[in-house]
């Protein structure tokens, strides 16, 4: 078998090349990696399979790659896979469910305990020479806090055992999640509305798919709290990045804070300018 890797975020491939060598399979590593759907046609001609990691695996790259049989990714996420056109060019597509979950589950608890203590606030202040409690805004005990999470897969379950100890109640939303397999100690609510209009603490949690991208838009951003927290360890476009700003260019808490002048801010990976 002809392996195809794309592209890769580790400092090397050594372990890979090792498991391929012993396995008796062929591997060949992109140099320049492969960034567009040219670059994989030209460099994945002829594979069985590719491992890939950002590369946009379209069904025009699927059909110009007619030896293909599996397309591996070395991560959770499937968004720069056409699922439908493997699909229905019978191509297996494979990625790592368990990759990174609790690095995420934890890196998302810690973000929302930095937060809702204001320490990033906290941190600009002493660094511009002011020492004072008071200077970002009231602050609230976690334990009076509720936490929300949309989407209570792998990572929103962790996510919930790491600040269940700290934070008051915790509430979900999650529609695909059969009531039977719901878990102990988190509350299930029907509606992402009734969700938004809860939590002090709103942590997302799912995939980026045609029905996600966008979740957050302006309209779910006026049913949060006007001094909620939100919490995405997930994909950047399942928030509207417009919106996001105008959310927080009118929140409660910028009283606190007049140097902030997120308007003005360039949104160059994003390709907007506000």
């Amino acid at each position: 078998m002809d392996i195809a890797f794309t592209d890769f975020v580790q400092p090397n491939l050594d372990l890979e090349r090792s498991y391929a060598a012993e396995a008796g399979l062929r591997m060949r590593v992109a140099s320049p990696q492969c960034r567009s759907e040219t670059d994989v046609i030209g460099f994945a001609a002829g594979a069985e399979a590719i491992v890939v990691q950002e590369a946009p695996i379209t069904r025009t790259v699927i059909e110009a790659l007619p030896t293909l049989r599996i397309i591996s990714l070395a991560q959770v996420g499937t968004n720069s896979v056409d699922l439908r056109a493997a699909r229905e060019l019978g191509v297996w597509v494979a990625n790592v469910p368990d990759a990174n979950a609790t690095e995420v589950a934890a890196h998302a608890a810690a973000m929302a305990l930095a937060l809702v203590r204001h320490l990033p606030a906290f941190d600009a202040s002493v660094r511009a020479g002011v020492w004072n409690y008071a200077t970002t805004g009231p602050l609230i005990r976690p334990s009076e806090l509720t936490i929300g999470l949309i989407g209570l897969g792998r990572i929103g379950r962790l996510f919930a055992s790491y600040v269940k100890p700290c934070f008051g109640p915790i509430i979900a939303y999650d529609p695909h999640l059969p009531v039977e397999h719901w878990p102990e100690g988190i509350k299930r609510v029907a509606k992402l509305e009734e969700l938004l209009g809860t939590a002090d603490v709103v942590s997302i949690q799912v995939p980026l798919t045609p029905d996600t991208r966008g979740l957050m838009n302006a309209e779910r951003f006026r049913q949060m709290k006007q001094d909620a927290v939100l919490v995405n360890v997930s994909r950047g476009p399942l928030v509207d990045i417009l919106a996001l700003i105008e959310a927080l260019d009118t929140c409660r808490y910028r009283k606190y804070h007049p140097g902030w002048r997120l308007r003005e801010y360039r949104l160059v990976s994003a390709g907007m300018v506000n």
